[in-house]
């Protein structure tokens, strides 16, 4: 079953932008990390859940396609496989909506001298 969006940041489905606004910025001051500091309960899985949702719900257009999938699925069951050749995106099925994107850490640069010295070059008349 896919993530209900408007459960996960506690809002009804007709909720207007503000309303998903104050909850997604009330839950992300309560579960980001930082957070942990002043006491709470830092859980950033909850924390991806939490901003995949606002990024699909704060967006108009990702939010209207959302909720025809939504209202699709839970009217015929469950929505397209987006895996299947005829009934993804490109063949009039939902839209695939993304998970959260993994970031990579940077690699450090080596150590050592940062000044490469090259050969001594002389001038003659």
């Amino acid at each position: 079953m896919d993530p209900d969006f408007y459960a996960i940041l506690g809002v009804a489905a007709d909720a207007d932008a503000e309303q998903i606004k104050a909850a997604f910025r009330q839950l992300a001051r309560t579960l980001h990390p930082d957070a942990a500091a002043t006491g709470h309960e830092s859980r950033p899985e909850r924390l991806t859940q939490v901003v995949t949702a606002w990024r699909v719900l704060n967006d108009p257009a990702k939010r209207a396609a959302y909720d025809r999938a939504r209202t699709a699925g839970t009217a015929a069951g469950p929505g397209p496989d987006p895996h299947d050749p005829d009934g993804g995106p490109d063949h009039g099925g939902a839209p695939l909506i993304a998970g959260p994107t993994v970031v990579h850490a940077r690699t450090p640069p080596p150590s050592g001298p940062h000044i490469r010295v090259g050969p001594t070059i002389r001038l003659h008349d």
